[in-house]
């Protein structure tokens, strides 16, 4: 197997149409929910009146906050940062106040999807628009709005990464460069959006869900967690899921709004996520701000990088948000380079958006762009090639176990060999050559280096 190439078994069912995903599944009695959400940041909620979504044909019920209370605990964090406990909890429905575009309000279950979407456009709901803060830096602003009234200043949790002694090493630079950055926040935006069944089978005492999630066993966790029941009476079943990229891994208070109805009602209850909500209630991934400064020495040696780095969390810590920043993007700043010495505040921020979460490595890819542009600015700054100065600062291969001024430790690596494997690929020299000719004539060839 080892070196060969391997045929796809699942590709035919797939490609000819036969695939199960949750919104195939249908049992007999299944209802239809469709959820209202707010079209404001920030608002209080002054009224909320069912009556005439209640009067559309073919509608059961319509799912508010209040019918909640007391008989849900709240999500769990997975990840908790050390000032945890006066951390908001998420709520499954929102009750008095919303904090973000999007955040679920009320819940209409009905017997067919096009009577819940119908019902659910006669939810009156009236809000009062309150200061909103979309960005890191405005919300850390003084004076800024608070998302939360527990949170002033919309810090979620900060955490000091320090090692070695980084301001001598910056005493005793050559070179101090300083450089804001920007991840831009993306939308994970899979093929299939999330979707959730759920039933309660009374004779076995059994619930059982249907979810687009790539991790059923945490996911039965949360939901016995969450309900306050055994995990033995709970089961997930993933069937094809359409994607997923990090954002199908947290338990969403509007699955929790499904699963309860569907206890409720005592009827299956199906819920598909349409292109319109996928891109305002599920979680968003990146948008991260960096004000970094890295001390280097005219030979190209890197001694030490500080700084900060405000992570969004958008309006509410999700049970694996924390971790982005907290256990990746701070521990694996120093990357695949001897750098003995750091000073780097870490913060999470609320903000009145889409709460984010892991999506495509999780706060990794956030950590490499940092430290790789330092690197290339340090190249540019003493007239060195980008490739010479990671050579110079690379981990040695004889160095392994390696332990990191971040606190990882790596078993091994040879970061020499690969990147001398890679220029050779390309031609490198040859590849440099071109660049400058092109240079002459007007034309820009770029050519970047990452690990």
């Amino acid at each position: 197997m080892i070196g060969q190439a391997v045929r796809r078994a699942e590709d035919k069912r797939f490609i000819t149409g036969r695939g199960t995903y949750t919104d195939d599944i249908r049992l007999p009695g299944l209802l239809s929910a469709v959820f209202v959400r707010s079209p404001l940041p920030s608002a209080r909620i002054t009224r909320l009146d069912a009556g005439e979504a209640l009067s559309v044909p073919g509608v059961r019920h319509v799912l508010t906050a209040r019918e909640l209370a007391g008989h849900l605990r709240a999500i769990p964090l997975i990840r908790r940062p050390p000032n945890a406990d006066r951390l908001p909890s998420i709520p499954i429905l929102a009750d008095e106040r919303v904090c973000y575009q999007g955040e679920p309000v009320a819940l209409v279950v009905a017997d067919g999807r096009a009577a819940a979407y119908d019902a659910a456009a006669r939810v009156q709901v009236e809000y009062e628009s309150l200061p909103a803060v979309a960005s890191v830096e405005d919300a850390v602003r003084d004076g800024a709005p608070s998302v939360h009234p527990e949170t002033p200043g919309n810090v979620a949790f900060q955490h000091h990464l320090h090692a070695g002694d980084p301001a001598a090493a910056f005493r005793a630079a050559d070179v101090v460069i300083r450089q804001r950055f920007v991840n831009n926040r993306v939308v994970p935006s899979s093929l299939e959006p999330r979707a959730c069944l759920a039933w309660y089978d009374p004779a076995r005492d059994l619930l059982t869900c249907w979810l687009s999630t790539q991790r059923p066993h945490h996911t039965r966790w949360f939901i016995a967690e969450i309900l306050g029941i055994p995990e033995h009476r709970v089961r997930v079943i993933a069937p094809d899921v359409g994607g997923a990229f990090g954002a199908k891994e947290p338990m969403y208070p509007d699955e929790v709004a499904v699963i309860f109805a569907s206890l409720r009602l005592g009827h299956p209850i199906a819920w598909m996520e349409d292109r319109r909500e996928n891109f305002v209630a599920t979680t968003h991934g990146r948008d991260q701000v960096a004000d970094l400064e890295v001390a280097a020495t005219r030979e190209g040696e890197i001694l030490a990088v500080r700084g900060a780095i405000d992570a969004n969390m958008g309006a509410y810590l999700y049970p694996n948000s924390a971790g982005m920043v907290l256990a990746r993007t701070g521990p694996l700043l120093p990357g695949c380079y001897q750098i003995r010495h750091l000073d780097v505040q870490l913060r999470g921020v609320f903000t009145n958006t889409t709460p984010l979460a892991p999506y495509r490595g999780a706060g990794r890819p956030e950590a490499i762009y940092y430290i790789e542009r330092l690197v290339d600015l340090v190249a540019a700054e003493v007239g060195l090639d980008p490739t010479e100065v990671r050579r110079r600062n690379f981990i040695p291969s004889d160095a392994f176990p390696y332990d990191t001024a971040a606190g990882l430790t790596y078993d091994s690596g040879d970061y020499s060999a690969a990147l001398d494997r890679a220029c050779a690929l390309l031609d490198y020299e040859t590849l440099r050559e071109r660049q400058a000719a092109l240079r002459k004539q007007g034309r820009y060839l770029g050519i970047g280096f990452s690990r």
